[in-house]
């Protein structure tokens, strides 16, 4: 949003908002809360106003605004910015996704906001033998295993640490299977291959 500055009378000011498509969103004039200043040109009255809700962009949640112009002055000088505060970050787009120590899902965009906005849990058996194997590194519980104890990372349950290779969980024997069968698979491929030209060499041997 932009906000300009209208002189209405001596030492009495008009401002006004406008969102991105400079439709006017709020005008002081209106509302009857114009900047005024005294003859030494600090700020007598006006200028704090809640704006909103504003719905700030497409998608997004409608939103209270609440601008407070203090400390504004009026001298015989060039406008300028002595101080501003803020407490809210422009628009900005999704750059990286990461996880922390502590399991939350961190989204980080280009405007230098960094949001939480999930959290990976563990779980925990009693019995880790007890659970059933379903394959592909993956396991059910059972009533040896006992229930989970679900809960966040911790001494309890266990830490997380991003950006380490876990140790794989395959079944060695299994995958030797596999490689082996696809090798014999290539293998006969290859010998349709070789026989099928012999019997193209013996037709045309035949023609001859």
């Amino acid at each position: 949003m932009t906000t300009y500055f209208t002189k209405s009378a001596d030492n009495t000011w008009d401002w006004n908002v406008v969102d991105e498509n400079d439709a006017v969103v709020y005008s002081s004039a209106s509302a009857g809360n114009t900047l005024v200043f005294d003859t030494s040109g600090a700020q007598v009255s006006g200028g704090t106003a809640t704006l909103g809700p504003l719905s700030l962009g497409a998608g997004t949640a409608a939103q209270t605004i609440e601008f407070a112009l203090e400390n504004t002055t009026q001298f015989a000088n060039d406008s300028q910015v002595i101080s501003q505060t803020q407490n809210g970050y422009g628009a900005g787009n999704l750059t990286n996704i990461s996880i922390d120590n502590a399991g939350n899902v961190l989204a980080k965009y280009s405007n230098g906001e960094e949001i939480k906005i999930s959290r990976i849990v563990l779980a925990k058996f009693s019995n880790f033998s007890g659970l059933q194997k379903e394959g592909a590194s993956l396991f059910s519980a059972t009533g040896d295993s006992g229930p989970p104890r679900i809960g966040v990372p911790g001494t309890e349950l266990g830490n997380i640490f991003t950006n380490a290779l876990e140790q794989s969980t395959v079944d060695l024997a299994a995958e030797f299977v596999k490689m082996i069968t696809t090798q014999r698979g290539f293998q006969a491929n290859s010998k349709v291959i070789t026989t099928t030209d012999e019997m193209l060499s013996e037709l045309i041997n035949l023609k001859r």
